[in-house]
């Protein structure tokens, strides 16, 4: 009977420290806590393609990227459906490229990019030896184990894949004389289309916010930075600039941080808008404080970009195209993403003339009609490639919002 109490007494001190080993583990590391959760609990996983898990480490590593991106463009607050569409592209480049990639016969061997690496931490480790002094220099055991920490073995095996699938995919499609003949014809009809627009980027809504910064304001930051430069110990023996020296500073500071937390305001309203289905533009206009323009142009046209308040914008994305095809007449399209430009547009009116071959001439460019021949074949196989592997991504940025 002792003997029994005593083995029960080493289980129950045994769970405790197992325990506090787990709860130790949760409070120093550096994952998310949602994510440490799921992975005690067995669900590790972001999605699956091709009967495989996409893991969380992959989800988040995509997931700090794409917010290191976006948030280049002077974002505090990042909307959702930007964020995610990211994360999704650059899973997809992770995990269905390199499928298509070795469907080709398209391979890189492990050697091949451990090598690559190797190569590229030795050029920093002479480039540091030359610039650094001895007791400064990082290891070249070191220079290795942080670049694999960066962008760990497997995510670089992919990523290559991926570009070879790319560089393949997108080479130019060789038209025939009779195709091209056919594309020729084709072109004879052109489709002329009215439209409204309205664009801006974060820089541009930022311009136009008003704000006011008081004396106090820059007063009482200034005695922050004031106490917070002395208590270091470095700076014992320094002295502080007057305010008279940092005020202009200070206040422009002050201006931006005011700025930037309206236009993650602006961007919020913005978001809540993308969930409704709207005719016109009033409620944009009212956040935006923008006008739409209206336009007139042919689809052709429209492949050279439009030039719109001294800057070119391309509006030839999926919404608008998908728009186009469906007929989509005085709906708002939108967010288009390009580059740092948002645009939300309405299709307006839709009209298909014939061309008389004697009034104009046809002119196209069999090279870059062969370009974006490739580029729809590329959308092609890797949307099949999606469907084929029963590509899945779960959305964890509206569970971890359903959480909070």
């Amino acid at each position: 009977m002792r003997n029994t109490w005593e083995l029960i007494k080493k289980i129950g001190a045994s769970f405790i420290v197992l325990l506090l080993v787990l709860m130790l583990a949760i409070t120093f590391s550096s994952q998310p806590l949602d994510e440490i959760i799921a992975l005690i609990s067995g669900s590790s996983k972001a999605g699956q393609y091709n009967h495989q898990p996409i893991s969380l480490k992959d989800y988040s590593f995509v997931y700090n990227e794409c917010e290191s991106q976006l948030r280049r463009y002077g974002l505090t607050e990042i909307p959702p459906i930007f964020l995610q569409n990211c994360i999704t592209q650059n899973i997809i480049t992770l995990y269905v490229k390199p499928v298509i990639a070795e469907d080709l016969g398209l391979n890189v061997s492990r050697e091949f990019v451990e090598n690559q690496i190797i190569e590229s931490v030795k050029e920093v480790y002479q480039m540091q030896k030359r610039n650094t002094l001895p007791e400064d220099q990082i290891s070249l055991e070191e220079l290795y184990q942080r670049e694999l920490r960066a962008i760990p073995l497997n995510t670089r095996i992919s990523l290559i894949k991926a570009s070879l699938s790319d560089s393949f995919l997108l080479s130019p499609i060789n038209i025939s004389h009779e195709d091209w003949n056919v594309v020729q014809t084709i072109a004879k009809e052109e489709i002329q289309l009215e439209l409204s627009l309205v664009t801006f980027t974060n820089q541009e809504l930022m311009n136009q916010i008003p704000v006011k910064v008081s004396e106090e304001e820059v007063r009482k930051q200034y005695e922050k930075d004031k106490e917070e430069f002395l208590s270091k110990e470095e700076n014992k023996n320094k002295e502080y600039p007057p305010l008279n020296e940092r005020f202009k500073f200070i206040e422009e500071n002050i201006k931006n941080e005011k700025k930037r937390e309206e236009l993650s305001k602006i961007k919020d309203q913005l978001n809540q808008l993308n969930k409704e289905k709207m005719q016109d533009f009033s409620k944009i206009q009212n956040i935006v404080n923008l006008q739409p323009t209206k336009i007139q142009i042919s689809l052709k046209q429209l492949q050279d970009g439009i030039v719109l308040n001294n800057k070119k914008i391309n509006i030839l994305h999926k919404e608008f195209l998908h728009a186009i095809m469906n007929h989509q007449i005085d709906w708002i399209i939108g967010p288009i993403q390009d580059k740092e430009n948002t645009i939300y547009l309405k299709l307006i009116g839709i009209k298909r003339n014939s061309i008389n071959e004697n009034n104009k001439k046809i002119k196209l460019n069999q090279e870059e009609m062969e370009r974006r021949l490739s580029f729809v074949f590329y959308e092609y196989i890797l949307d099949q490639y999606q469907k084929r592997g029963k590509f899945q991504l779960y959305n964890l940025l509206e569970a971890d919002k359903k959480k909070n």
